[in-house]
């Protein structure tokens, strides 16, 4: 068994049997056809990260104004 613990929500997985896992390794032109097809979705996805903080700051800035009626939107 390679997890253990008392439920669902608190199961482990012991180190051991994590690093006795066989695993495959690509020949490194298939890892960098890999790379090459998810560096875009990487970068996108970070960028969006970054866009979502500023709008989570922007947000948090404005909104208690508005409600206050400190700022008012024509």
């Amino acid at each position: 068994m390679m997890v253990t613990g008392t439920s669902n929500s608190h199961q482990r997985v012991r180190p051991e049997s994590l690093l006795n896992m066989p695993v495959i390794i690509p020949p490194t032109p298939v890892m960098d056809g890999f790379t090459r097809a998810t560096k875009p979705l990487l970068a996108r996805m970070n960028y969006n990260i970054a866009e979502s903080r500023t709008l989570a700051a922007l947000r948090d800035t404005l909104l208690p104004k508005l409600l206050s009626g400190e700022l008012r939107v024509l």
